[in-house]
């Protein structure tokens, strides 16, 4: 960033101004910038990034933005809170808050709620829509592959035959719904 401040007995540092975080990652790297960036160590939580204002995180099979976020480095959590959105090749993930669990520096699994929101892009005529309270994802090799949306739960989905025709719009209302996907679809 244009401005830092590094308080070494409090182990606390601020960056401001143009504030860019770099996470080298094993196979990929996280990229996050922000207004300001504010990373301190302690015994109990060990170290811990904040990013505030216009936080924007860029990996190579994921981006997303939100007005805060919170990189805890012992749980390998990310937590973006005020109207986050996460972004894949063919899925976006918005709510209030959204927390993704890293693994092997992976993602491993995501909590989004409340007011989950799962679009994913059919073609350019049709979008897959999943809803409900609360979601619970699981990732593999950084693809999603099972979504568990729990309280009011709303599925709209374009059915295809075998030739990729549609067949129609569904849609499925229930109070819980596990969903599995293979290929990110």
């Amino acid at each position: 960033g244009d401005k830092g401040f590094f308080n070494r007995a409090t182990d606390e540092t601020i960056i401001t101004e143009r504030a860019i975080a770099v996470q080298f990652m094993d196979s990929d790297t996280m990229y996050m910038t922000a207004d300001t960036l504010y990373a301190k160590q302690d015994s109990v939580e060990g170290r811990k990034i904040r990013a505030y204002y216009k936080v924007c995180v860029y990996m190579n099979d994921m981006q997303g933005k939100a007005d805060s976020l919170e990189y805890f480095y012992n749980d390998s959590m990310i937590v973006l809170h005020d109207d986050p959105i996460i972004r894949s090749d063919v899925i976006q993930v918005t709510g209030d808050t959204i927390k993704i669990m890293l693994k092997n520096n992976q993602a491993d699994s995501m909590w989004v709620g409340p007011a989950g929101f799962l679009v994913s892009q059919e073609d350019t005529l049709g979008f897959n829509q999943i809803k409900g309270k609360e979601m619970r994802a699981k990732f593999r090799d950084n693809e999603l592959v099972r979504l568990h949306v729990i309280g009011n739960s709303e599925s709209i989905y374009f059915g295809k035959d075998e030739d990729d025709n549609y067949q129609g719009m569904n849609t499925a209302l229930s109070q819980e719904m596990i969903i599995y996907l293979s290929d990110n679809e």
